[in-house]
């Protein structure tokens, strides 16, 4: 192989950094609030909607709202994501100083 070659991290390196990132337990509490949280939230909300005003509020199962839901959940989970990788980038620099 040439030295351009693409070294990929091992196993056990992978799993020592997903063990650091689940020590965090506020990480972990902030990421699971903005996703599992905000459908958990979103769901009765639109269900609210729909009873008090059927004829302006489509079902909270519908395909309209199954759209919106899924838009939510790709826009937290980015942001969530986001939070992620960069408090695991932040544990990676303290471990080169």
């Amino acid at each position: 192989m040439s030295t351009l070659a693409l070294s990929l991290p091992t196993p056990r390196l992978v799993s020592a950094d997903l063990l650091t990132l689940r020590k965090r337990r506020g990480l972990v509490a902030v990421t699971g609030l903005l996703t599992v949280g905000a459908i958990l939230i979103t769901y009765p909300v639109m269900e609210v909607m729909h009873l008090s005003n059927p004829a302006k509020h489509g079902p909270a199962g519908g395909i309209e709202n199954l759209g919106h839901l899924a838009a939510l959940l790709a826009l937290l989970g980015a942001v969530a994501a986001a939070i992620v990788a960069a408090t695991a980038a932040a544990g990676d620099l303290d471990a080169l100083v």
